[in-house]
């Protein structure tokens, strides 16, 4: 019978991580399994290493000394450098197209984090057509992706949220959790590692159908999600989560709603 390697575990300190492995890390050449991990890259070997074989040969030093000049700042503004130096070298038409195609199909997840931040960098999209390019990262294998799917489609959501929920609505339906996940995450009133949405802080009542569809959901990566965006609601408007939560238990006694509800209800308690 044949044997199959264990996957690699994750390293969870920077103790662990040997040379060997941030080597291949930081070549392209390893996924990361945690987010220190991902913190231990270096930046610019991973654009040197990566982007000529994506199309961008003769960019590629002007991208890695935009890299080499932040590698003392923390990983989300190194990230950001390298993704404008990107959109800036990208080139126009179907070379571009392409360069853009090879990074969110690349084996690295770093890559491909950069390659969702892109996909929201082109100029004259509508709402519509940025939720559309966020859905594959959303759908992503690998969490750090699927994190950078929601920030990076976040900011685009607040200047017409009614029109966010009913595009946003269909995800919720979703047979893959990781899109149904995204569209919870992405809108949540406070959520992490992002600026707070004002409007849904003072009227969570905007996200509730969004919610409705979810307030079952058979995956745990949702529910803990739907808790969480319920818990933010609770900091400014605990009245409309206890009125939600009432009418949920009352409709329906699934034990991943009384879980999604124990959740979101946290800081009530």
């Amino acid at each position: 019978m044949q044997q199959h390697a264990k996957p690699r575990k994750g390293a969870v300190r920077l103790a662990d991580i040997d040379v060997g492995l941030r080597r291949a890390l930081s070549r392209g050449e390893e996924p990361t399994r945690t987010a220190i991990e991902w913190m231990s890259i270096d930046m610019p070997t991973l654009v040197r290493c990566t982007l000529p074989q994506a199309g961008l040969r003769r960019e590629t030093p002007r991208i890695a000394a935009a890299a080499e000049a932040v590698q003392g700042l923390g990983i989300m503004e190194r990230t950001r450098t390298i993704v404008d130096a990107i959109h800036e070298s990208l080139p126009s038409g179907e070379r571009g197209e392409r360069v853009r195609e090879r990074l969110a199909g690349h084996p690295m997840d770093s890559v491909r984090n950069w390659a969702c931040c892109l996909a929201q960098k082109r100029p004259g999209l509508s709402l519509k057509e940025r939720i559309e390019a966020t859905r594959r990262f959303a759908a992503d294998p690998h969490m750090a992706v699927r994190e950078f799917a929601w920030m990076a489609l976040r900011p685009h959501l607040t200047a017409d949220l009614k029109r966010t929920f009913r595009l946003l609505q269909p995800w919720s339906l979703e047979r893959d959790a990781h899109v149904r996940r995204c569209a919870v995450e992405t809108t949540r009133p406070r959520g992490v590692w992002c600026a707070h949405i004002l409007e849904l802080k003072q009227q969570p009542e905007l996200g509730r159908r969004l919610l409705d569809a979810v307030s079952a959901d058979d995956s745990l990566y949702v529910r803990k999600s739907v808790g969480n965006w319920i818990n933010d609601a609770s900091k400014t408007r605990p009245d409309w989560v206890r009125s939600l939560a009432s009418e949920w238990l009352a409709e329906s006694d699934h034990p991943h709603t009384r879980w999604i509800v124990r959740h979101g209800m946290r800081s009530l308690e």
